[in-house]
């Protein structure tokens, strides 16, 4: 998400170059921390969007990309960044639950998210 690490650098980065950045995560206070150092940086106020990529529904996703073209009008890029490492173990001690919980931060909610999104994305006057 863009609350820490990566998408949080690339949230400060891109909003110093004249983004706009909406910052998806799951954890208010992480994506509060970021809005705030956008904003003391004189970037362009970021919005805000709290979501669980675990457990959110296509639907809720839908939902999403409704409320970016009702309250932002368009989107140019996406950086998918929300990732869980999982367990470094041998194949057979693998807990599957753990392994579904990997796959649907990183395989599925990237595949679902992207497919909602993509409307926008093709519209973007940025290509």
């Amino acid at each position: 998400g863009a609350g820490d690490g990566i998408g949080k650098a690339a949230a400060l980065s891109y909003a110093k170059y004249g983004a706009t950045v909406l910052l998806l995560g799951k954890t208010a206070s992480k994506l509060e921390a970021v809005y705030d150092l956008i904003e003391a940086e004189g970037g362009a106020e970021p919005a805000m969007l709290l979501m669980n990529l675990e457990s959110a529904s296509y639907t809720e996703m839908q939902q999403l990309a409704i409320l970016i073209e009702r309250e932002v009008g368009h989107l140019d890029g996406v950086l998918h960044n929300a990732g869980l490492l999982g367990v470094l173990t041998p194949l057979e001690m693998y807990d599957p639950i753990i392994f579904e919980q990997v796959m649907k931060v990183n395989f599925n909610a990237t595949f679902t998210l992207t497919q909602a999104l993509l409307p926008l994305l093709k519209s973007a006057q940025s290509g």
